[in-house]
C-alpha cells in the first residue's frame, strides 16, 4: 500500500511524490494551484465512486494543490480498500486538468489469517481467522466474524458502517462477542511502587460475554464525537471472595462511553507522520446497586518526521496515555494495569496494577528499507497462484530505538510518591502484506543497579 506517484507538469515544474509517501517539493511547488475540471476513477470494480469522492478534499470545478492531493491519497489508503492508488492530473487546456484516479482493489470477501503474541511473550501465541466481508455493498461497510484459538481464545461478530448520510457523516458499529482470559489482577489494595511478576497472580479464568453499540458523527475529516452503550456479563471459573462484585462469581452491568477522537495520521497500521488524540469518558454500572464507577482516559500520539536529506527522513514517535477513576467502588477486573495489553518494554514479565495509570512511550523509527510494493505477477512465490498474483504486496523494514516510562497508582495515592518504571532498547519492524507488522524488540531495564534484558515479539506496531 505504499506506492503511488503524482506527476505534474505545471508552469514548467515537474513534481513527483515518492513511493514512501513523503512529499519532497519546494514551497513554491507545493503552493501551485491546479484547477480540476473533472475527476475520473478507474479500477473500482466493487467500490462505488461516491465512497472515493466523499473521502477526498479535491472536488470537480475547484482548485487543489500538491499537499491536498498527497493527503487525499493517504485518505484512500487508510480506507483499507485498495492496495495501490495513483493520481494523475492530465492537462485539458486553459490551465485546467482532469484528475485520473486509478485504484487497485484488495480482496473483499476472504478469510484473513491472524496471529499474535500476547503480552510480547513468544510462548503466549494465538492464531485464528477473521472471516471478513469488507466493502459490503461497495460502500466500505464491514461485516466480519473473528475468532482466535490458543492463548486466551475469543470470538466476536461485528458490523460497521463508517459513513451514514451524505453530508452529515455519521457512523455506527455493532459488535457481540465472547472471550476467555486469564486473571490479570493481584488482589492487593496497596500496589503503589510494588514490583510484581505474573507468577504472583491468582490462577483462574474469566469468561466475558459482551455487546456494544456505537454511533458517532464526524465534525470534519479528522475529528469525530461518539457514544457507546455496552453490556457485559462476566463469570469466573473458580469463584472466590473479591473476584466479582456479586458473591456468586457472576457480574452483569451496563456501561456508557462518550468520546472525542482526532486522527490525522498518514497511515494507521504503521504511522510515520501525524497526530492522534482520543479522549473518553466511561460510566460502568447504570442502574446498578454495587457497580458505580466513572473513568476518564486520554491517549495522545504524535509522529514527527525529521528530514535527514531531501529524500530520507526518520520519525520521532511518542505516546502519552493516562486514565483516572472517579466515583464508587471499583471491581478488581476494571483496574488499570501495565503488563498485558500495554507493556513497559523491559518489564514485560511484571504487572503494575492500580485504579489510575500514566505512561509515556517514545520511539525513533528509522527506515532501512523504505516501503515498496511487489506486483503479484512478479512475486517470486505468489505469482504461481492465479488469484494472489493479481494483487500487489507491501514490504519494508524499520529499525527503532525506544524509551518507555510509566506506572499505576490508586486514587488515594499522591502522584509525587509514584516510582515510575522505565525501559529502553532497540527493535526491528518488518512491514509485511495485509498490514502485518512483525516486530521484535530487545528491551532492557535497570533495577537495583543491575541491568536486565529481554526479547519482545509482536505482530503489530508498538503504537
Amino acid at each position: 500500500m505504499f506506492f503511488f506517484i503524482i506527476a505534474l507538469n505545471v508552469i514548467n515544474c515537474n513534481i513527483v511524490c515518492s513511493r514512501d509517501k513523503q512529499v519532497y517539493c519546494s514551497k513554491d511547488s507545493s503552493e501551485v494551484k491546479i484547477l480540476v475540471n473533472r475527476i475520473l476513477i478507474i479500477g473500482n470494480d466493487v467500490t462505488k465512486e461516491e465512497v472515493i469522492l466523499r473521502e477526498i478534499r479535491t472536488k470537480e470545478n475547484d482548485t487543489t494543490n500538491i499537499i491536498t492531493l498527497q493527503n487525499d491519497i493517504l485518505r484512500l489508503y487508510n480506507l483499507g480498500l485498495f492496495n495501490k492508488v495513483e493520481f494523475l492530473p492530465i492537462p485539458t487546456g486553459d490551465n485546467r486538468f482532469n484528475l485520473v484516479i486509478t485504484v487497485s482493489e484488495n480482496f473483499y470477501i476472504l478469510p484473513l489469517p491472524q496471529a499474535g503474541f500476547k503480552e510480547g511473550d513468544f510462548t503466549k501465541f494465538w492464531a485464528g481467522i477473521n472471516l471478513m466481508w469488507r466493502n459490503f455493498r461497495g460502500m466500505n461497510e464491514t461485516v466480519n466474524l473473528n475468532f482466535g484459538l490458543g492463548y486466551e481464545p475469543f470470538i466476536y461478530a461485528n458490523y460497521s458502517n463508517p459513513w451514514l448520510g451524505k453530508n452529515e457523516h455519521f457512523f455506527t458499529n455493532f459488535s457481540v462477542g465472547y472471550s476467555n482470559t486469564n486473571n490479570r489482577n493481584v488482589f492487593r489494595e496497596d500496589t503503589l511502587n510494588s514490583i510484581l511478576t505474573k507468577d504472583d497472580l491468582q490462577k483462574y479464568k474469566i469468561n466475558n460475554f459482551y455487546s456494544n453499540f456505537t454511533i458517532g458523527k464526524y465534525l470534519n475529516k479528522f475529528t469525530n464525537i461518539n457514544t457507546t452503550l455496552g453490556y457485559s456479563f462476566l463469570s469466573v471459573s473458580d469463584n472466590a471472595f473479591g473476584r466479582t462484585i456479586s458473591p456468586d462469581g457472576k457480574d452483569s452491568y451496563l456501561s456508557f462511553t462518550a468520546g472525542f477522537n482526532y486522527d490525522k495520521r498518514n497511515l494507521y497500521n504503521y504511522t510515520t507522520s501525524g497526530t492522534y488524540a482520543d479522549i473518553k469518558y466511561y460510566k460502568f454500572g447504570i442502574f446498578h446497586d454495587q457497580i458505580d464507577l466513572n473513568r476518564v482516559r486520554l491517549d495522545i500520539r504524535e509522529f514527527i518526521p525529521l528530514n535527514i536529506s531531501e529524500n530520507y527522513s526518520i520519525t520521532f514517535a511518542s505516546r502519552l496515555v493516562t486514565s483516572n477513576a472517579i466515583g464508587g467502588k471499583m471491581p478488581v477486573y476494571l483496574r488499570e494495569s501495565f503488563g498485558f495489553d500495554d507493556i513497559i518494554r523491559g518489564w514485560k514479565d511484571n504487572v503494575f496494577e492500580g485504579e489510575n495509570l500514566l505512561g509515556l512511550f517514545t520511539e525513533l523509527r528509522i527506515p532501512v528499507i523504505k516501503p515498496f510494493l511487489v506486483d503479484g505477477k512478479r512475486h517470486i512465490i505468489l505469482n504461481k497462484f492465479s488469484i494472489l498474483r493479481n494483487f500487489s504486496y507491501r514490504y519494508g523494514m524499520y529499525v527503532t530505538v525506544f524509551f518507555d516510562v510509566g506506572n499505576t497508582y490508586n486514587r488515594e495515592d499522591n502522584i509525587t510518591d509514584v516510582h515510575f518504571r522505565n525501559g529502553f532498547g532497540t527493535g526491528l519492524n518488518l512491514l509485511l502484506p495485509f498490514d502485518v507488522v512483525a516486530r521484535i524488540d530487545l528491551a532492557a531495564r535497570r533495577q537495583n543497579s543491575v541491568y536486565y534484558s529481554q526479547f519482545i515479539f509482536s505482530l503489530a506496531s508498538s503504537f
